[in-house]
């Protein structure tokens, strides 16, 4: 009786489990665009830009970290403003990175990116504007290790938060 009792049971399933009874999935992405006639920043490819990336140890010792980043920065004007939104924090838990610093590379000359909005200059024309690459470099230092306290070892998280903002030249 119980051998009959089983296989009617797996019978019974088998029946509701058919794929007959099967419903359809909508899964939905959403999308958005947008295009700028005044300015675009980019990844050098000209199209992407940038996800979750690493500061990674300067030294064997990890006294500080940093990770360099090149731009692309096409514009229909030589003249731009770029400022930090907000100041650069990486932390985990109650601890976080000391001296936390963004500066721009441009010509070879080193400039430190700030909540004040910094003007610059591209230098390079083309015919539908100006197109230029430059280096946005990331630095700081771990928190300093305090005796019994906390461990200070882990992921540290923050976002960069840049903006960039076309200069009207018209007089």
């Amino acid at each position: 009786m119980k051998l009959n009792s089983i296989l009617f049971a797996l019978g019974m399933g088998v029946f509701f489990y058919s794929p007959v009874h099967a419903q359809p999935i909508v899964k939905t992405i959403k999308l958005t665009a947008h295009i700028s006639d005044t300015i675009h920043i980019s990844k050098p490819d000209g199209a992407s830009w940038y996800g979750e990336e690493a500061l990674l140890p300067t030294d064997r010792k990890q006294t500080s970290f940093s990770n360099t980043f090149p731009i692309r920065i096409w514009s229909n004007q030589a003249d731009f403003n770029m400022l930090l939104v907000q100041p650069l924090r990486m932390v985990n838990g109650g601890y976080e990175m000391t001296d936390a610093r963004v500066s721009v590379l441009q010509n070879n000359v080193e400039r430190e990116l700030t909540s004040q909005s910094m003007a610059m200059k591209q230098t390079r024309a083309e015919a539908d504007g100006y197109d230029q690459i430059y280096q946005l470099k990331v630095s700081a230092k771990p928190p300093v290790r305090t005796p019994g306290g906390a461990d200070i070892n882990g992921y540290y998280r923050g976002d960069l938060i840049v903006l960039f903002e076309p200069r009207n030249n018209a007089p």
